[in-house]
């Protein structure tokens, strides 16, 4: 597999493209540029697509598509090989009757497989569940590091020699620790 296309997720296209000397970038038109994109992360989907088992097939009648999803699918995996040959996945609801398990469905084919999908909703989430995640520069570069979370508040992390702190906020305290990053 040379890219990777997912559309119809949470955040609109995104393009994994491979690179010459190994690994993936990410681009996603909600930013310019591309990013470096978690190759362990992208390699263990491909693994998970290429290893993808029905539980069983149906017949799809493509004048009813909704009966499956695929008038609005989840997701949208198109896989182009090297020689610029594409496969199309569509990804549609799940099956009411058997929890986990999804249509999945080539539409050059007359059937679409009930099959689980591991990674569906990271894929659904794609670029943030798929970009590296190393920070920018390395480490040592970095000398203030400000993490925020919903519920939790702010956190700053500094670097005034070659151990990371942490800076307490209005009044609390934190221990002397060093921070490994």
């Amino acid at each position: 597999i040379e890219a990777i296309s997912l559309s119809r997720g949470s955040y609109g296209p995104v393009e994994i493209i491979k690179k010459d000397g190994g690994g993936w970038n990410l681009n996603w038109a909600g930013e310019q540029g591309s990013r470096e994109a978690n190759t362990d992360l992208i390699d263990s989907y491909l693994t998970d697509l290429s290893t993808l088992k029905a539980e069983r097939w149906q017949r799809v009648d493509r004048q009813a598509l909704q009966k499956w999803g695929f008038d609005q699918p989840l997701l949208e995996i198109r896989l182009e090989s090297p020689g610029g040959e594409s496969e199309l996945l569509l990804i549609g609801s799940s099956v009411p009757e058997n929890p986990g398990l999804h249509y999945v469905w080539n539409p050059r084919r007359e059937s679409c497989a009930l099959a689980s999908l591991a990674p569906l909703e990271s894929l659904r989430r794609a670029p943030f569940s798929l970009r590296s995640l190393r920070l920018a520069p390395p480490a040592q570069e970095v000398f203030r590091l400000k993490l925020s979370a919903s519920g939790v508040g702010q956190v700053e992390l500094v670097r005034p020699s070659q151990n990371w702190r942490v800076v307490p906020g209005s009044g609390g305290s934190v221990e002397e620790a060093p921070i490994e990053l």
